[in-house]
C-alpha cells in the first residue's frame, strides 16, 4: 500500500509529503502563485503574502484615512480607506484640501494653524494707542495690550507717537524723524536753547556759567560782563609798571597799558619799583630815597657811585693825579702808584741788594739800596766784582763757578769694546777728558770715543776722569776697564747639522774655535737630550768617537761649547743630524734598461751576508747571488722573467737567514 501521504491526490504534481499543504486543491502546491484569496496558495507557511493592499481607519467618515490606524486586505473593509493624510480622523471638518477657518486649528493639515485667515496686531507697551512695528503677534481677534496701528517710533514712551506736542526733552515726540533744533546743546555745555541758552554754539554761555570778561552773556541774564572787567594802567616807557593817573577798564589790557599802577615816573624806563638805583642821581626804585653815593658831598664833581673813593675831601676824586703822599690821590685802588721808587734789601751790608725782596717806597727806608744785583745776601764776600775764591761759590756773581767736580764711575768689565760715557758733574768747563795718568797727563779720550780691546796690551787699566779751569781748581776720579774677548761657537763639519742616512757607526767632528782650550760635549736622542753624553769634556779634541754604534733612523742632538781660561763660550746652538734606516732588501725593482732600478741588489754595508736565494711564486729556485754587489737583472736561463712577486731567502754568515718577496715591474 501507498501510504496517502505520497499519493498526489489533485493531480497538481505534489504529494503532501513532497510539501503540498492541501492535496484535494490542485491550485495549492508549493510552485502555485500566491493569490489574494485568503489561502496560502505556494504552501509558505504564510497568505496573501505580499499581494495585499494597505487600508487607513477612516473614523470621521470624511474619505481620510488615519496613518496611524492601517490594516493589510485585499479589498478595503468598511470604514477603511486607502489615504492616510487625515491629520485628526475624529473631526470629519479637519482634512487635506479642507477650508482653513480662524479657529486657532489645523483644518486643511498643512501643518499650519489659521494660516492666511488671521490678523497681524502691534504691541502698545506704552497705551499710547500706538502700535509698535517691531513687536507683532498675528491673532483671529485683537489681544489685549495690541492695537492694529504699528506707527509709534517709542512704544516705552506714552508721550512719543505720531502727532504728539513736542516737549524740551531733547525726543521726537511727534515721531517725524526730526529733534527740534532748540531741543539740542549743540555746543554740549549741559544747556539746550529751550532750556534757557541763549547762545547754544558758545560753550561759555548758558544759564548760571560764571560772567567772564568777553563782551558776551555768559550766564544769560541779559548782561554782558557784569562784575568781570578790570582797570588797566598806561606804560609809557615800557618798563611794566603803570602810571595811576592813566587808567581804562576793559576785558584785555590794550597796547601800552599794564594790570598794576606802581610806577613813580612812567616817562623814564629806568625808573620803576625794585629796579637797580643807577648811579645817575635819581630816585630809581621808587622808594623816595636817593642813596647817599649818588651825592657829590665835597662838590669835587664826582660822587662815591662815579669813583670818588673820599667825598669828603675834594683833592681826592678819579681826575686827580698821583703824587707821592701815602694816599690813593686817583682813586684807582693804588697808593703811589707809578710815583715811587724801588728799593731791595741790603741784608749782609755789602751795599748790594736781594731782587728777590723789595719795597716800593718815596725813600730808601733803613736797609735798603736802589741796587739789586746781590746772588747771596747772606755773605758780605759775594757781591758784583767780588773776588773769586776756590771756595766752590760763585763769589763775584757772575754766574758761573770756575771749580769743577766731575763724578766717580764704577769700574768696568766688558767684551770687545767700551764706548767711553759723557763726563758728569758740576761746573764742568766743556773740556773735561779722560786720561791714562793722573793729573791730566797721558794719552787723552773724549766721551762716545770707542776704546777696543786692542788698544792696551793687557787688562786692567786704569783711566783718570779730569777737568779743569787753569786755576788751581781742578777734579780728578778715576776707574778700572777690563776689555775681554768671548769665545765664538763652533759648528759640526762631520756630518753637518741636519745631515740625514748618516751612517750609524759615524763619529763626531768639528770645527776649531781660536782661543778655545777645550771643549764640552753633550749628545742624546731629543732637544736638550743628555742620555748618550753629558757635557763630557773631551779637551782640546775637535773629534769625538761614539763607543758603540748609534741606532737607525734615529735624529742625533749635539750641543758643543768651546772653553778657555776666561769661561765657557756663550749662545752656543744645538745641532742634530739623523742616521741611515735598518738596510732592508728592496720590495721592487724595474729592468727595463733605462739605467734606474734596473737589478734588485740587496745593501750589504758591514758585509755580514753569505748568499741570496730567488725563487718563483711556486717555489722554483731561478738563481744564487754570490756577487751581491751584481744582484740579480730578473732573468732565468738569460730570458726575461715575467712581472710578478718573487721571493727570497738570504743568509748571514752568522748562520741566521732572512726570508721575503719583492715585486718585479716591468
Amino acid at each position: 500500500v501507498i501510504p496517502n501521504n505520497e499519493l498526489d491526490n489533485d493531480g497538481d504534481g505534489f504529494s503532501i509529503c513532497e510539501g503540498d499543504c492541501d492535496d484535494t486543491n490542485s491550485a495549492t502546491n508549493p510552485v502555485a502563485t500566491e493569490l489574494c484569496d485568503g489561502i496560502d496558495n505556494n504552501c509558505d507557511g504564510q497568505i496573501d503574502e505580499g499581494i495585499t493592499d494597505v487600508f487607513y481607519a477612516d473614523s470621521d467618515g470624511d474619505g481620510y484615512g488615519d496613518s496611524n490606524n492601517s490594516i493589510e486586505a485585499c479589498d478595503a473593509p468598511p470604514g477603511f480607506v486607502s489615504d492616510n493624510t487625515d491629520c485628526d480622523d475624529t473631526n470629519s471638518s479637519i482634512y487635506p484640501s479642507a477650508l482653513e477657518l480662524c479657529d486657532g486649528i489645523d483644518n486643511n493639515c498643512d501643518g499650519q494653524i489659521d494660516e492666511g485667515v488671521t490678523t497681524t496686531y502691534f504691541a502698545d507697551s506704552d497705551g499710547d494707542g500706538f502700535g509698535d512695528m517691531n513687536n507683532t503677534m498675528e491673532a483671529c481677534d485683537i489681544p489685549p495690550g495690541y492695537v492694529t496701528d504699528n506707527s509709534d517710533c517709542d512704544d516705552t514712551n506714552n508721550s512719543v507717537f505720531p502727532g504728539a506736542p513736542e516737549l524740551c526733552d531733547g525726543l521726537d515726540n511727534d515721531c517725524d524723524g526730526l529733534i527740534p533744533n532748540e531741543e539740542i546743546d549743540n555746543d554740549s555745555d549741559g544747556f539746550t536753547e529751550c532750556e534757557g541758552d541763549c547762545d547754544d554754539n558758545n560753550a561759555t554761555v548758558y544759564p548760571d556759567a560764571i560772567e567772564l570778561c568777553d563782551e558776551l552773556d555768559n550766564n544769560c541774564n541779559g548782561q554782558i560782563d557784569e562784575g568781570a572787567s578790570t582797570i588797566f594802567y598806561a606804560d609809557t616807557d615800557g618798563d611794566g609798571f603803570g602810571d595811576l593817573n592813566n587808567s581804562v577798564e576793559g576785558c584785555t589790557a590794550p597796547p601800552g597799558y599794564v594790570p598794576n599802577s606802581y610806577d613813580c615816573d612812567d616817562n623814564n624806563s629806568n625808573i620803576y619799583p625794585s629796579a637797580p638805583e643807577l648811579c645817575d642821581g635819581i630816585d630809581n626804585d621808587c622808594d623816595g630815597i636817593i642813596p647817599d653815593i649818588e651825592i657829590d658831598s665835597d662838590g669835587d664833581g664826582f660822587t662815591e657811585c662815579e669813583g670818588d673813593c673820599d667825598d669828603n675831601n675834594p683833592s681826592i676824586n678819579p681826575a686827580i693825579s698821583e703824587i707821592c703822599d701815602g694816599i690813593d690821590n686817583n682813586c684807582d685802588g693804588q697808593i703811589d702808584e707809578g710815583v715811587t721808587d724801588v728799593f731791595y734789601a741790603d741784608s749782609d751790608g755789602d751795599g748790594f741788594g736781594n731782587a728777590t725782596q723789595s719795597i716800593e717806597a718815596c725813600d730808601a727806608p733803613p736797609g735798603y739800596v736802589s741796587d739789586n744785583s746781590d746772588c747771596d745776601d747772606t755773605d758780605n764776600t759775594i757781591y758784583p766784582g767780588a773776588p773769586e775764591l776756590c771756595d766752590g761759590i760763585d763769589n763775584n756773581c757772575d754766574g758761573f763757578i770756575q771749580e769743577p767736580i766731575v763724578d766717580d764711575l764704577e769700574n768696568q768689565n766688558v767684551e770687545y769694546q767700551f764706548v767711553l760715557p759723557p763726563i758728569t758733574g758740576e761746573h764742568l768747563s766743556g773740556n773735561e777728558a779722560y786720561y791714562t795718568l793722573p793729573g791730566g797727563n797721558g794719552s787723552i779720550y773724549y766721551p762716545n770715543e770707542i776704546i777696543e780691546y786692542t788698544n792696551f796690551p793687557s787688562y786692567p787699566v786704569t783711566l783718570y776722569i779730569y777737568d779743569s779751569y787753569g786755576s788751581n781748581c781742578d777734579s780728578e776720579e778715576s776707574f778700572e776697564l777690563i776689555i775681554t774677548l768671548p769665545l765664538e761657537c763652533t759648528s759640526l763639519n762631520n756630518p753637518i747639522d741636519g745631515e740625514i742616512n748618516v751612517f750609524i757607526d759615524s763619529d763626531l767632528f768639528w770645527y776649531e774655535v781660536p782661543r778655545a782650550t777645550g771643549y764640552n760635549i753633550s749628545i742624546g736622542t731629543s732637544s736638550g737630550g743628555i742620555e748618550l753624553e753629558n757635557n763630557l769634556d773631551v779637551g782640546n779634541s775637535l773629534f769625538y768617537e761614539f763607543i758603540e754604534d748609534l741606532p737607525h733612523d734615529t735624529t742625533i742632538y749635539v750641543t758643543i761649547v768651546p772653553y778657555n781660561e776666561d769661561g765657557l763660550a756663550e749662545g752656543c746652538f744645538e745641532e742634530s743630524f739623523t742616521t741611515e734606516r735598518i738596510p732592508r732588501p728592496p720590495r721592487f725593482f724595474t729592468p727595463n734598461n733605462d739605467g734606474h732600478n734596473d737589478r734588485w741588489v740587496i745593501p750589504n754595508r758591514f758585509n755580514t751576508i753569505k748568499t741570496v736565494y730567488i725563487y718563483d711564486r711556486f717555489g722554483k729556485l731561478l738563481t744564487e747571488i754570490e756577487n751581491l754587489e751584481v744582484g740579480w737583472d730578473g732573468t732565468f736561463n738569460n730570458n726575461p722573467m715575467p712581472g710578478n712577486d718573487y721571493w727570497y731567502t738570504v743568509l748571514y754568515k752568522n748562520g741566521e737567514s732572512l726570508n721575503g718577496h719583492f715585486a718585479l715591474k716591468r
